[in-house]
């Protein structure tokens, strides 16, 4: 059985050292370059960056005008108002790094 065993791993092995002969068409690249469909052009939006705007406008109209509209509450650190704008001028900051309007393209 042992010889058995030696002969089917010399084939196994004279298998897999078998390189096989790659032959592409000289025509290939031409061939599929015709099969593919033409090219849609791409309508470039700014959705997303007009939504950070106007959210960053609303904030900072939120942001100056909650102490106008509640200045004594303003006051006290522990405060709902105050929490509020705290939380308005993180959001702010956060929708001023995540939308890249300092680049310009």
């Amino acid at each position: 059985m042992n010889r058995k065993e030696d002969q089917f791993d010399a084939l196994l092995t004279a298998a897999l050292e078998h390189q096989p002969e790659i032959a592409v068409p000289a025509d290939f690249a031409a061939r599929i370059a015709a099969s593919l469909p033409a090219q849609r052009t791409v309508r470039v939006t700014h959705y997303g960056r007009a939504a950070a705007w106007l959210c960053m406008l609303l904030l900072i109209a939120g942001v100056a005008l909650l102490p106008i509209l509640r200045p004594v509450s303003m006051l006290t650190a522990g405060s709902g108002a105050f929490l509020l704008e705290i939380a308005f001028a993180l959001e702010l900051m956060l929708l001023f790094m995540l939308s890249d309007i300092w680049q310009t393209y």
